[in-house]
């Protein structure tokens, strides 16, 4: 029972870390000048620095413009430590205006 819940805890936490991911990277591309690129940047590097190790492997990050819009896509799937339980996949969006020049 404990790992259960210790396995619930981390997966809650993982999530987390997706949607901080999606933010982060859809917030440095909408910076007025930034390229879009940015917003990969961004995500990959708060995926890397909150979530290491074989959680974070499985991380897929896409981004994209969408007009005036970054969009900023973060995927994970992750795997129960013990056998017999559906692993768990999560998606994470975010979604930020591009500044303009006034």
């Amino acid at each position: 029972m404990f790992v259960l819940l210790s396995n619930a805890i981390i997966f809650q936490y993982a999530t987390g870390v997706l949607r901080l991911a999606a933010d982060e990277g859809s917030r440095a591309a909408a910076w007025l000048g930034a390229p879009t690129s940015a917003c990969h940047v961004a995500a990959s590097d708060t995926v890397t620095s909150l979530l290491g190790g074989s959680m974070g492997d499985g991380v897929q990050i896409e981004c994209r413009s969408d007009g005036d819009f970054i969009r900023a896509e973060v995927s994970g799937v992750f795997r129960w430590w013990l056998p017999g339980i559906p692993d768990w996949s999560f998606t994470a969006v975010s979604l930020h205006r591009r500044e303009e020049a006034p």
